[in-house]
């Protein structure tokens, strides 16, 4: 049986999670791995979502947020202190984690997602990311909050802070 973690983007109610991180009645636990992945992740793990389940080829570690696509990591091990160390490793020398973790409460999750797939996949330069952002905030579609993240994290030599449209 593999175990899987309550979180806050969990459908299992906060008052039916244990002080032992079981949930009444459903029986499901944060692993190890879990518990070890949300360490590395420090201050950073307000919104992030980790789940991770022992497969064939050993454990895997899904990590997802509001603001990122997300990231799966393929441990190739089956020892739980190895794949946290591999897993934390992978996550130190993620920008992702950064920037999905700078992220403002997003109104517009999917378009904001969207840009960032295209910026990716593109290999956008700030200039152009800000240049989309700042005209989709002109019109309405992005709070200011979400245009300033977006603008100053994305892009593939973003300045990793806020740049707002108005300067």
């Amino acid at each position: 049986m593999q175990a899987s973690s309550i979180d806050a983007g969990s459908p299992v109610p906060s008052s039916a999670v244990r002080s032992d991180g079981l949930a009444y009645g459903f029986g499901v636990a944060p692993t190890d791995v879990e518990i070890g992945i949300r360490e590395s992740l420090g201050s950073r793990d307000d919104r992030w979502s980790v789940r991770a389940s022992l497969e064939t080829e050993g454990w895997e570690i899904s990590l997802t947020h509001p603001a990122s696509a997300g990231l799966i990591i393929e441990t190739g091990t089956v020892v739980e202190r190895e794949a946290v160390e591999i897993g934390s490793r992978i996550i130190a020398g993620s920008t992702e984690i950064d920037i999905a973790s700078a992220a403002p409460p997003l109104e517009h999750p999917d378009l904001l997602l969207g840009l960032r797939t295209v910026a990716k996949a593109f290999d956008w330069e700030s200039r152009e990311v800000r240049a989309v952002a700042f005209l989709l905030f002109e019109n309405g579609l992005l709070t200011l909050d979400e245009t300033a993240w977006l603008a100053g994290y994305d892009g593939v030599d973003a300045s990793m802070r806020p740049q707002s449209p108005h300067g």
